[in-house]
């Protein structure tokens, strides 16, 4: 907490920002937090960070974890499989956002370039007022 504002952060996995970050292949992280292919195949890349951040957006929208009573393993073959997901009540973008960030093949999921889009720049500035 900083002036008031939740900062949220998790150095447990990281690299220097801007740096050409290879794929890697060794497990880490919290389950809860966990891309599939991770989880499946020990496998990371930018788009590991995309699910992430959904799961933590997820989370301050529903006030838990997606995974709350399931195994990580249930919580994967719900999403994959087409379970409904979304918390009841949250706007359009915000569903949107959750639907494109916690794709169950990372392949299909969006980058952050495609994030930062569908947040949008009105978003963006007041983020970037209160918590940047």
């Amino acid at each position: 907490m900083k002036g008031g504002q939740p900062k949220i952060s998790d150095f447990g996995y990281c690299s220097v920002a801007g740096a050409k970050k290879p794929s890697m292949y060794y497990n880490v992280g919290s389950p809860s937090y966990m891309p599939p292919e991770a989880y499946i195949k020990n496998y990371y890349s930018e788009k590991s960070d995309v699910w992430a951040v959904g799961m933590i957006f997820y989370e301050m929208l529903k006030g838990c974890t997606l995974d709350r009573g399931m195994e990580v393993s249930e919580m994967y073959d719900f999403i994959r499989t087409g379970g409904r997901f979304i918390p009841p009540g949250v706007s359009s973008q915000s569903e949107r956002i959750l639907l494109e960030s916690l794709k169950f093949d990372f392949n299909k999921r969006v980058g952050f370039k495609e994030l930062e889009r569908l947040v949008g720049p009105q978003q963006q500035s007041v983020y970037l007022n209160r918590f940047g």
